[in-house]
């Protein structure tokens, strides 16, 4: 779901630049902007980090862009430097910056680029369509009877949940609907939306600007046995945006037991947390391959991963 935003995006920025362009549209020249763009903004992929305020990062790389286009055909330099200026735009549309109004800034663009009264108001349904979108897709992600909690358990790492909300009879004892929502199917559907809704948290942050956070869920051992459903789990997951910061976390028995799927997990770009149990084997090299591992004082293993912490490629959290 969160590749159809995108793509969404994309063909957005495409209109917004073909109103404002008019005969000056030029497809093969803004796409590369376009990309750039969106690899910066949504999966903030830059070779600038340190030291650079986003909007600076952003505007960089868009510029470093510009100069090389332009290098490489100089007869294009001028509907370049147009792109990448209208771009600064965009900053605004996409929340990047604040703005007083949409009427004001509207107004602002028109006013700088001289765009016709008809183009203008043409412009101002186009932004404010992909304003109320925006804020349908990302209600989409919601349910009233349900709702994601976070507990910090590292520097900017998070252990998400699901509640429900749902009022239930009384006759049901606590313990009755824990059981009931703990275990099971129940257990993996629920998992599904949480997944669901941990996609659209996450794509929530990103358009503020908040890329720091990364998030540990638990995978249901059950659906090792269904390929099927397993599948159609981690589609929901499997975007730029949100794959780098999910850690599905698992148990190491877990591992023995389907340890081909998990590594397959791996291979294909998912991120896997692993919680070391008193099936531990004192394998400490296969601890390279996980994202974090995460290790208690009350078993023995304790003393010998701590002791080669530094030599584990993973992060160690210690409980």
């Amino acid at each position: 779901m969160i590749d159809n935003y995108i793509k969404y995006f994309e063909n957005f920025l495409m209109n917004y630049y073909r109103i404002i362009l008019g005969n000056n549209y030029d497809k093969k020249l803004l796409m590369p902007f376009i990309e750039k763009y969106i690899d910066v903004r949504y999966y903030n992929n830059s070779v600038y980090s340190r030291g650079y305020s986003f909007i600076n990062k952003l505007n960089t790389e868009l510029k470093n862009l510009a100069k090389e286009i332009i290098k490489q055909d100089m007869r294009v330099e001028e509907e370049v430097k147009e792109i990448f200026t209208l771009f600064g735009y965009i900053l605004y549309i996409d929340d990047c910056c604040e703005y007083v109004s949409l009427t004001s800034l509207i107004n602002t663009i028109a006013e700088d680029i001289s765009l016709r009264e008809d183009k203008k108001e043409e412009l101002k349904d186009l932004v404010s369509n992909f304003i109320k979108v925006r804020k349908d897709f990302l209600a989409v992600f919601e349910d009233k009877n349900f709702n994601i909690s976070f507990k910090r358990v590292a520097r900017n790492l998070k252990k998400v949940d699901i509640n429900q909300n749902c009022k239930l009879s009384p006759i049901f004892s606590d313990w009755a609907i824990d059981k009931a929502y703990n275990t099971g199917t129940v257990l993996e559907n629920k998992q599904y939306l949480l997944f669901l809704m941990l996609s659209g948290y996450i794509l929530k942050n990103t358009i503020e600007l908040n890329f720091n956070e990364n998030y540990i869920v638990d995978f249901p051992e059950s659906l090792f046995a269904k390929e099927k459903k397993i599948n159609k789990y981690i589609l929901v997951l499997d975007n730029r945006v949100v794959k780098s910061r999910v850690h599905f976390r698992i148990n190491y028995e877990t591992y023995l037991k389907y340890q081909e799927k998990i590594t397959n997990f791996i291979k294909n770009g998912f991120n896997v947390a692993l919680i070391l149990d008193e099936s531990f084997d004192n394998n400490i090299p296969i601890l390279d391959i996980f994202s974090y591992v995460f290790v208690y004082e009350k078993y023995e293993y304790y003393d010998i991963v701590i002791e080669n912490s530094d030599r584990i490629k993973a992060k160690i959290v210690s409980q």
